[in-house]
């Protein structure tokens, strides 16, 4: 079976293992396994003969309102969908989210032994939630897909937080950002992937597969344009997004919309 969230990555799932479901995208692999009524999930390679974490999600109480579903957001992103539990690896940065604080993360080899990530706004968009959308422990329903979630109504005013939030993780990124697009291929689009991400936050009311834009060189600044396809409200955002690029990015950066 292929699971695909976005247009970036596929997964592969494997079952035929005793208490035991693999799932693969590329070199990357992740294992749920269930020993002595613990379910915990290992990051792996995608042969499974390297652990690089270990997170025990709980006991076998969890499957009464828990079915773990695996897929990949991107080539280096990867994804496990429990309905309350929901889990972001980043083999790239070799971190990993949980949506729930009071489960560990273990990290093994080259990884850090606590490898874990805050669980951000848009992480949410990964699982067809808003991006903005609060996650309770105590809700046991699982969203709906990426691909068939509804728009988010969207927000009567610009949310001019979520703007600098961007431009603070661009700033944060830029190097990356410049030395990816100019690699290309599979470093591109992983790239892009993460900016639909970040975007997502902007445009709350788009499923990230919706967002685009364009980075390229520029006769004297780098270019970064954002499309709005004559949508009324995310060509107000887009446009609110280019004229609150930071100044410092400024030096360096042309920030346009396009439709």
């Amino acid at each position: 079976m292929i699971l695909e969230v976005g247009k970036a990555g596929k997964a592969r799932f494997i079952r035929g293992i005793k208490k035991t479901n693999i799932f693969e995208c590329g070199p990357n692999g992740l294992v749920l396994e269930r020993e002595k009524n613990i379910i915990t999930l290992y990051v792996t390679n995608s042969r499974c003969s390297e652990i690089y974490c270990v997170i025990p999600l709980g006991g076998n109480e969890i499957l009464k309102k828990n079915k773990f579903v695996g897929a990949a957001f991107s080539p280096e992103i990867m994804l496990i969908d429990g309905g309350d539990i929901m889990v972001v690896v980043d083999f790239e940065q070799k971190k990993v989210a949980v949506n729930k604080p009071e489960i560990t993360v273990t990290g093994k080899k080259d990884w850090a032994d606590s490898p874990r990530m805050e669980w951000r706004p848009e992480f949410n968009a990964m699982f067809g939630l808003a991006a903005g959308a609060p996650l309770t422990a105590e809700s046991s329903e699982a969203p709906a897909p990426a691909a068939e979630a509804p728009a988010e109504p969207a927000p009567a005013e610009p949310d001019d937080k979520a703007m600098d939030y961007f431009w603070n993780w661009f700033a944060g990124h830029e190097d990356e950002i410049v030395e990816k697009t100019n690699e290309g291929d599979e470093a591109a689009e992983l790239l892009n992937a993460r900016m639909r991400i970040q975007l997502s936050v902007v445009f709350p009311y788009e499923k990230p597969e919706n967002i685009e834009f364009h980075i390229g060189a520029g006769e004297e600044k780098n270019e970064f344009a954002v499309y709005h396809f004559n949508k009324e409200l995310m060509k107000r955002d887009a446009d609110l997004l280019a004229a609150r690029l930071p100044e410092a990015l400024a030096e360096r950066w042309l920030c346009y919309t396009e439709a």
